[in-house]
């Protein structure tokens, strides 16, 4: 952190009773745990060798692979474990431009992972679980996407100014369908973009 202490961030996703966190952290390997029953109880899975304090993301697919992503300020390094998080492998990085906003990961029902990178606002797409990454649509604000979501079929991406954008096309094109930001009364309502978004089915 800015005080000179250790930085750390922790993500979450998981489907059914599989239930998975990453940890990361400025003086030691990020870490995967498990729960296999809904939270109740918790494992370590796997660790993978990445030092860092700053913002990662994961991202589940039912009965599928678990996808770890690090901020396109350490190159978008993609992690996969395709075994249930007993192993995690490098498979590719969405941006390695050295700058951009936070870690945002998504799959949609298609398989298709989506990140966000450098600029902000360019949404970036991978058909090939999470090998090789190409731009698919972009949204022009100066403010970055804080989380993604998919929902039937239906992609939703929040920005931590508050606009809640749409893409009914596998991201192609974004639209404005909201604003939850209005209800702050304020510009920019998380300024470190630490906001999420989840559905209840």
């Amino acid at each position: 952190g800015a005080s000179g202490g250790s930085a750390h961030h922790v993500a979450l996703d998981g489907y059914g009773p599989q239930v998975y966190a990453t940890s990361t952290h400025s003086s030691r390997d990020g870490i995967l745990y498990r729960s296999k029953d809904a939270g109740e109880t918790w494992e370590i899975a796997a660790t993978w060798p990445v030092q860092s304090g700053m913002d990662t993301d994961i991202a589940v697919v039912p009965y599928g692979s678990v996808y770890i992503a690090h901020t396109p300020y350490e190159g978008g390094p993609i992690y996969r474990s395709d075994d249930g998080g007993d192993t995690i492998t490098l498979v590719g990085a969405y941006d390695d431009s050295g700058s951009g906003g936070n870690a945002i990961l998504e799959v949609d029902a298609a398989g298709t992972v989506f990140a966000t990178g450098s600029p902000e606002t360019t949404f970036i797409a991978s058909t090939d679980r999470g090998v090789t990454w190409t731009p698919r649509g972009e949204w022009m604000d100066g403010r970055s996407i804080a989380a993604m979501i998919d929902h039937h079929t239906t992609l939703y991406a929040v920005s931590v100014k508050g606009p809640v954008l749409r893409s009914g096309d596998f991201g192609v094109t974004w639209t404005e369908v909201g604003d939850w930001g209005t209800a702050a009364e304020r510009d920019i309502i998380s300024g470190s973009g630490w906001i999420d978004v989840l559905s209840n089915d």
